[in-house]
């Protein structure tokens, strides 16, 4: 027996029954551990994106191929949400007229990671706000660096910010020196700012 979508979309809706997304066929669980949640927080300070299917959001960890033992790392702390292991994924940028390669995975969409999007998003654009960094601890921190960071001529380290606001900056630099005693300072690079940790 065979059937389109389209039939068995035309049998839910006559009966009253309910589409079954994805998660619940799947089984998904309910919740984020405070392990996954803080791994999603801090990533999302860096290249870390949630999208919005038709209902609900999921993240996406996307990186450099020559980032992929992070991508993996990443994918260990959250792996029963992904919904398919990292691969790799190749684009041509015909602005540079370049080949670029990706590593990346998806997590699926869930109610979850809407609660997070409303946390972190405002009308769709990623802000920094007093709430997300509360949810942030060391591990958060860590892998923000470890994805952001790097060193400047070999001792100084910096967080490269540029997406953020002055604003945004300003916020960050009281939370480093409120909850870890860190003195860091924003710094111009360009046409934006990065954080300069001394």
């Amino acid at each position: 027996f065979r059937s389109t979508s389209g039939t068995v979309s035309y049998w839910q809706k006559k009966h009253g029954i309910e589409k079954m997304e994805c998660w619940q066929r799947n089984n998904c669980p309910s919740s984020l551990s405070k392990q996954e949640l803080e791994v999603i927080l801090g990533h999302l300070l860096g290249d870390g994106h949630l999208g919005m299917n038709s209902k609900h959001a999921h993240l996406r960890v996307s990186q450099s191929i020559k980032q992929a033992f992070f991508v993996n790392q990443l994918f260990g702390y959250i792996r029963r949400w992904a919904s398919y292991c990292p691969t790799a994924d190749k684009r041509f940028d015909k602005r540079y007229n370049k080949e670029y390669t990706s590593y990346r995975f998806d997590t699926i969409a869930h109610p979850v990671f809407d609660e997070i999007y409303e946390l972190c998003y405002n009308n769709g654009v990623k802000t920094v706000n007093e709430k997300w960094l509360d949810g942030i601890n060391s591990l958060g921190l860590a892998l923000w660096y470890q994805g952001d960071g790097g060193l400047s001529g070999a001792t100084l380290p910096y967080i490269s910010t540029c997406s953020f606001t002055l604003n945004e900056h300003n916020l960050l630099i009281d939370w480093f020196e409120t909850k870890w005693n860190i003195c860091v300072y924003k710094r111009k690079r360009g046409k934006y700012f990065e954080l300069r940790i001394e």
